[in-house]
């Protein structure tokens, strides 16, 4: 029933022949609900959108990521970083003329310039309608900002480091780098302030948001093998992990997977119930794998190898992994979802991509 106090509507329970009315009218694009004269009938007509465009949202794909195609692209740069929001998926790359690419289907895509001088741009997140990447040129304006993707302003940030990763979680961006224990917190990409966990790190070029908490590996050489979690990206506690060289991890069908690179068969995937504790190592398909990234999206868990074979693997439960034929041999260094879509990068110049049902 719809209960109306204050003019505001709000459903407590909904008939089953509205829930197929409002998929039907989200099918046929219809823009306007008559009245009704029975408040047991009535769905006003944005809930009945909302709940149609939901619906059809939603993308299964526990049963794709085993086909691959590489579309064409107009520079061959080395691309390292793709995210995807507002409906636009964006690359950066660390060389070339033009180190910006973007693409509304990731498959045809377009080519953008960077502002200022040319730095080497690793990698790029989305969040509150704004686009941030970070370069790895230790100078004072590694960072840009866009709210389109396809315009760029320069931003001073207050470390000078090696940035090689950025994510976005619980209101703000967090990027990390290779060369310093430093961490970048921004909520807007301007007003930017420098944080280091406690401890002796001296790198740790990655960072996820995962299960409502920013994780970053230690990659540093030392016995003790260890992972930072925090909530805000600025108070961090440390935790202990099994020894790899981790590298990237993501959260979905309850739990948090990690992948790294290593020995054949061991210490390159492992998963966790919260990312905090309790991680476990998985098998692994590949023989001599070097995983740099990790996303999730449709139920379903994808994997990108650097080097070694297959170069792509994936899971529907981040515990038993699959590997997956892709077009030819390259080396793949990231992977992002969005729109039904897993889109890969190569540092080699080229692009990726598996389309879910």
């Amino acid at each position: 029933m719809i209960k109306k106090e204050n003019r505001i509507s709000y459903i407590r329970s909904v008939p089953a022949k509205v829930l197929i009315m409002a998929l039907s009218l989200g099918s046929v694009g219809c823009g306007f609900l008559g009245p009704s004269d029975s408040d047991d009938d009535l769905l006003p007509l944005a809930g009945l959108l909302a709940l149609a465009g939901a619906q059809q949202a939603q993308f299964d794909c526990t049963d794709d990521g085993l086909v691959w195609t590489e579309p064409t692209i107009p520079e061959a740069n080395a691309w390292t970083g793709i995210t995807y929001g507002n409906g636009l998926y964006v690359a950066v790359a660390n060389d070339g003329t033009n180190r910006i690419m973007t693409s509304t289907d990731a498959r045809n895509w377009t080519v953008r310039s960077a502002p200022g001088a040319a730095v080497p741009w690793y990698d790029v997140a989305y969040g509150d309608n704004l686009f941030v990447a970070v370069a790895g040129a230790n100078g004072a304006e590694d960072v840009m900002t866009s709210s389109d993707g396809v315009n760029w302003t320069r931003r001073s940030e207050p470390v000078t480091a090696d940035f090689r990763r950025i994510e976005f979680g619980g209101g703000r961006f967090v990027a990390a780098a290779e060369s310093t224990a430093n961490l970048l917190v921004t909520a807007d990409g301007v007003s930017n302030s420098s944080v280091t966990p406690s401890g002796t790190i001296a790198a740790y070029n990655n960072v996820s948001y995962v299960n409502d908490k920013f994780l970053i590996f230690d990659q540093s050489s030392g016995s003790s093998i260890r992972s930072f979690t925090s909530t805000d990206g600025n108070s961090w506690t440390e935790r202990t992990v099994p020894s790899g060289l981790w590298t990237s991890s993501a959260y979905g069908s309850g739990r948090v997977v990690a992948v790294g690179f290593g020995g054949s068969g061991g210490d390159t995937l492992m998963y966790s119930p919260n990312g905090i504790d309790g991680w476990v190592l998985a098998n692994d398909p590949a023989t001599f794998p070097s995983y740099r990234a990790v996303a999730h999206g449709g139920g379903l868990f994808v994997a990108v190898n650097h080097n070694g074979s297959p170069e792509v693997i994936i899971s529907t439960d981040g515990i038993n992994w699959t590997g997956v034929a892709e077009p030819t041999t390259r080396s793949w260094i990231n992977v992002a979802y969005g729109n039904g879509k897993f889109v890969a990068v190569a540092e080699s110049g080229q692009i990726m991509v598996s389309e879910c049902d």
